[in-house]
């Protein structure tokens, strides 16, 4: 079995403790501006609730009030707010107005994660990774983290250069770890730097002009299956018009939707789309509709 270095490790655990709780709870500062002024307000949407939470955690009305940010999280991820979902999962595994959780973190993480979030991405495939409170599995924790990374998220960037030029979950790639790594030091990612001297010793000058090369042509992607009915019915409307029947736009992904969608992919030579429903295929049909 191979030993994991140390620099490895201390690269890929997550500094999940300690840290400043506003910047824990508030990836977006000006959220709280926009949220309601009390518990007590009427809350009617997933994004209303979000935004009590946020303002709750802040202290924005006098000191932070964990445990009600945490039931406002809670109620706006079971309505499948992405970014809830994610604050959910980050208070159970840190502890924040509950006691940690990480079958609960790992849940809410996941449901983010699957839907496109980066940081969730992140933090849950360092939890795999690490074995924090669930099995190591590096393999399932790498998947996560290039995902991340793939999305242009910097620290996932640089965890995943590590894991190429490790071996660690992956089979073990030099020119795939200078790209990674590339991408983490032009992302401030202040490791990477010392990462790249130390691994361009390994590599042919060759090897080295490859992985340059893919580094200049890399652009960020976004990965989700976040799609609302409001974006399910657009696409069925501009299908429709164009001519590959999608059933009525009511919102719901239905057998007639899906032929519609493969109809249009096939016909616009979009292989890579095939029958997908993400925001590779809106992009695609706003760009013809003009819209």
């Amino acid at each position: 079995m191979k030993t994991k270095p140390l620099l490895l490790i201390s690269l890929l655990c997550l500094p999940l403790t300690g840290c400043n709780p506003l910047r824990e709870w508030l990836p977006f500062p000006d959220a709280e501006q926009q949220a309601p002024k009390s518990a007590e307000s009427e809350v009617s949407s997933a994004d209303i609730y979000y935004r009590l939470g946020v303002r709750l955690a802040s202290g924005n009305d006098g000191d932070p009030n964990y445990p009600r940010a945490l039931d406002a999280f809670q109620k706006a991820a079971e309505l499948g707010h992405v970014e809830a979902q994610y604050m959910l999962g980050t208070a159970y595994l840190n502890g924040k107005g509950t006691q940690s959780d990480t079958q609960q973190a790992v849940k809410w993480l996941e449901r983010s994660a699957k839907k496109g979030h980066a940081k969730a991405q992140y933090s849950l495939g360092n939890i795999y990774l690490n074995g924090r409170g669930v099995s190591t599995e590096e393999a399932w924790g790498v998947h996560w983290l290039m995902r991340s990374a793939k999305q242009g998220h910097g620290p996932a960037q640089l965890a995943t250069g590590v894991s190429f030029a490790t071996g660690m979950g992956v089979v073990q790639d030099l020119s795939e770890a200078s790209m990674w790594l590339r991408l983490a030091q032009s992302n401030n990612q202040k490791q990477a730097k010392a990462l790249l001297e130390k691994l361009h010793t390994k590599m042919s000058a060759e090897e080295i002009a490859q992985a340059k090369a893919r580094f200049k042509r890399w652009s960020p992607r976004r990965y989700t299956t976040a799609i609302s009915p409001a974006e399910i019915r657009f696409i069925q409307h501009s299908l429709n018009l164009l001519g590959f029947p999608s059933g009525t736009a009511d919102g719901l992904l239905g057998p007639n939707t899906r032929k519609g969608i493969a109809a249009y992919t096939s016909d616009r030579g979009l292989t890579e789309i095939g029958s997908k429903v993400n925001t590779d295929l809106i992009n695609a049909i706003r760009s013809e509709m003009g819209a």
